[in-house]
């Protein structure tokens, strides 16, 4: 009976060290050749797995605009009470132009104090991600903008607002702090643009994002032997890596395509892509607030016009994500994102 136990205890043992090995790269056990069948990772490669999972939770909270397809309002099918009507006078809709005009000239966060009532508003909207396609008509839905550039491209917009700007020359400077690219590496358009909008956000643009990146990566080579450089490891870094080699090859293909507006927008908004929502109609209400309601009537495509549509509930004036808000398709994740601006301030559909 002791001979049995001993013999069982052994084969358990045995097992045990065969499963532990079967999870060590065979290279790690100092076995010639490894085991078979057991795939063998180099010291380099282990190095970058464990960089990559450090470096995710960092990439979340410094991505210069993040894209959250589950990161919308609540929304409601029907407003309550009456129908929606935006019909101001001509000389009410002189003084709303005037004061919403007035809020967005300096504004650091896109927000409108607005009194109850309904608004349509006439908006651009413009291409918010790297490489997707070209939306259509859909259910668009609206989030909130965030990342750590989202403050730049809300007062971007704001201060763009009525001032009836050429859109190429806008759409190349929000997709240069969509990639993150720091003052002095910006094309010379985009530079006298920031001197004209957000000369006071300068210092916050003075880094690139690529730099904070390469800086990371360089503190922790610090700790972790055998790691090998950024731009050697990045193709092994699953969606880490790709979110940071996307990033580069817009501020490459911006720099690149600075004087021909055509290229740059075949190069990031690639052609194709899923087609549009047969018979969607109108989109629901996106509830941002328990007294603000708001909806985009959009043709999905960057440098279109699009209908913004605001409801104002209450006795008293509230703030209004007017541009610091992004639109979605909600079953279209190849489709570029939407933010916004208004050229002229009009009111009603485009």
């Amino acid at each position: 009976m002791k001979r049995w136990v001993a013999f069982a205890s052994a084969c358990i043992i045995v097992g045990m060290a065969v499963t532990i090995w079967s999870d060590v790269p065979a290279t790690s056990i100092g076995l010639p050749g490894g085991i078979p069948g057991v795939p063998s990772l180099s010291p380099q490669d282990v190095a970058t797995k464990a960089a990559a999972k450090e470096l995710a939770p960092w990439l979340a909270g410094h991505v210069p605009i993040i894209l959250d397809w589950t990161a919308l309002y609540p929304t409601v099918d029907n407003l309550a009470g009456k129908s929606f009507a935006a019909t101001p006078g001509t000389s009410q809709q002189d003084q709303l132009r005037s004061s919403i005009q007035g809020q967005l000239a300096h504004s650091t966060t896109g927000i409108v104090k607005l009194a109850p009532g309904d608004y349509a508003v006439q908006m651009r909207v413009y291409c918010t991600s790297h490489q997707r396609h070209a939306g259509h008509e859909a259910l668009w839905l609206l989030g909130p903008l965030r990342g750590t550039r989202a403050n730049v491209l809300e007062a971007i917009y704001a201060r763009a607002s009525g001032k009836n700007l050429n859109f190429s020359a806008v759409q190349s400077l929000s997709w240069a702090m969509q990639a993150g690219m720091r003052y002095d590496e910006l094309p010379a358009a985009s530079k006298q643009l920031v001197d004209q909008l957000i000369p006071d956000l300068r210092p916050q643009i003075s880094g690139s994002f690529l730099d904070q990146v390469q800086d990371e990566w360089s503190s922790l080579s610090s700790t972790i032997p055998n790691l090998p450089s950024l731009d050697s490891a990045l193709g092994k870094m699953g969606s880490t890596g790709q979110t940071i080699l996307n990033i580069k090859y817009a501020r490459d293909t911006i720099i690149a395509d600075a004087n021909d507006f055509d290229a740059m927008s075949r190069a990031l908004v690639p052609s194709g892509g899923s087609g549009a929502d047969s018979g969607a109609g109108p989109p629901p209400w996106s509830k941002v607030s328990d007294a603000i309601y708001e909806r985009i009537l959009t043709q999905g495509t960057f440098g279109t016009m699009a209908t913004f549509e605001i409801r104002v509930i209450g006795t008293s004036p509230a703030t209004v994500p007017f541009t610091s808000v992004i639109s979605y398709a909600s079953k279209h994740q190849d489709w570029q994102p939407l933010t916004q601006e208004s050229p002229t301030l009009s009111f009603g559909g485009p």
